[in-house]
């Protein structure tokens, strides 16, 4: 943020709960005749609109609680947006689109949504699925789970139909499904009850080795050949994911580096090959590392962070960022695949809305990570209400114009802004407070 900018104070609560005003410094107009519409993140209505001043200047938007999104628009781009030549799922630019239609993934991880246990109140796939569609929620990343290979290279059938009626309910619904293939995740925390493992007739004695041979490469083809082949016909699939978090079986080394590289990069154009219906691929990697090798190859389609990096709401806009900046240099979508937020932090909610507006402002998808198992708890209604303000918002995007992030042309004093442009016709501004 750049002082020099500021042009006037901004009245700023001492407390989350109160009212708020902003007064925002806004560039030189893009182009004549462009308005500016402030948004309340509590319900993705209108609040004010008024004119981008075509000099540049301030703008003050009116009270709200927390934060507050501007979405400023070129003359006459209002209309639900549409996508021409777009049969399928496609990833353009940094964006989405399905069947015609642009979309911005919102929703959440259920590693195991096929199996009611794992789930809130045990519900099934299908009950789930509508608590997150009457909110305006479309996607849920879920894993296929270790378990499912018994003895290595031997799948089971039982397991397969979970997934194909799983999948199955999320096409009637129009629900969208990133499946990861193998959660390596779990196979680093218990090797030993996986199949890969010698004890159970597996060829490894540890997780490290399997991407050190070629036998474990063949292995990991081979289960993903069966998934692919078995399931890519589900219009709900709109991507692949390799495995959850490729690295964490790998050596922290330079060699272990190398050596996920190599076999991410091989599954990557493996599944391509496989795949009839020509799916986007996605890699995701602990924490928020820089892989160039991994996010600037052809064969990655879009660029996938796990980020538990603070649990701050004053400081996750500069996280995401972060994140948002590799989608400038990559020129590829990103996607939070996963966002911890503890259940038992007081101020969950406003982190997880934080979360999830200033992801959006940046062009990014953001999907908490849900488990009724671990501190990062279930999403109850309080949660999920927090997607359909987002969702009415998001649905009067194109994602798929190109975007460019302009942060440094706003500023708010005692705030945090984001902003990106999309293409010529459109500019998203994220205000938060700084406490």
């Amino acid at each position: 943020m750049k002082c020099h900018q500021l042009i006037l104070s901004v009245l700023l609560a001492s407390s989350w709960g109160q009212a708020a005003t902003y007064a925002v410094t806004f560039p030189h107009s893009p182009a004549p005749g462009w308005t500016v519409d402030w948004l309340s993140t509590d319900t993705g209505s209108v609040l004010h609109s008024q004119p981008w001043p075509e000099t540049g200047g301030v703008l003050t938007s009116p009270d709200v609680k927390l934060d507050v999104f501007a979405r400023a628009r070129a003359p006459g781009i209002s209309a639900a947006p549409t996508v021409t030549d777009c049969p399928g799922v496609q990833l353009r630019n940094q964006g989405w689109c399905k069947d015609g239609r642009a979309f911005l993934p919102i929703g959440m991880n259920r590693r195991q949504l096929y199996y009611p246990p794992a789930n809130r109140n045990q519900w099934r796939a299908e009950t789930y699925m509508k608590e997150l569609h009457k909110r305006g929620g479309n996607t849920f990343r879920v894993f296929s789970m270790p378990e499912f290979e018994s003895p290595a290279g031997t799948y089971d059938e039982f397991a397969l139909s979970a997934y194909d009626q799983m999948l199955s309910a999320a096409d009637q619904l129009g629900i969208n499904i990133i499946f990861s293939l193998i959660d390596l995740a779990a196979m680093s925390a218990d090797f030993s009850g996986d199949p890969y493992n010698v004890l159970n007739g597996g060829p490894f004695e540890n997780h490290q080795d399997i991407y050190g041979s070629e036998e474990g490469l063949t292995l990991l083809k081979r289960r993903v050949t069966f998934l692919v082949n078995k399931l890519h016909h589900h219009s709900s699939l709109i991507a692949w994911e390799i495995g959850n978090e490729a690295d964490i079986i790998s050596d922290r080394t330079a060699s272990g580096h190398q050596q996920t590289e190599r076999v991410t990069l091989a599954l990557a154009r493996h599944i391509k090959a496989v795949d009839p219906s020509h799916k986007p691929v996605t890699a995701s990697l602990l924490a928020e590392a820089v892989w160039p090798n991994v996010f600037a190859s052809p064969d990655i389609d879009f660029i996938q962070y796990h980020s538990y990096a603070t649990s701050n709401p004053a400081a996750l806009p500069g996280v995401l960022r972060n994140d948002a900046e590799q989608s400038a240099r990559f020129g590829k979508h990103v996607l939070i695949g996963e966002y911890g937020a503890f259940r038992a932090d007081p101020e969950r909610s406003t982190f997880l809305k934080t979360g999830l507006w200033a992801a959006m402002s940046q062009g990014m998808s953001i999907l908490p990570w849900v488990s009724a198992s671990d501190a990062f708890g279930e999403l109850f209604d309080e949660d999920l209400d927090l997607y359909a303000p987002l969702a009415t918002v998001a649905a009067q995007v194109n994602w798929t114009r190109p975007l460019r992030l302009r942060s440094a042309d706003f500023s708010a004093s005692g705030a945090a802004v984001l902003a990106s442009q999309l293409g010529n016709e459109e500019v998203l501004v994220y205000v938060h407070p700084q406490r």
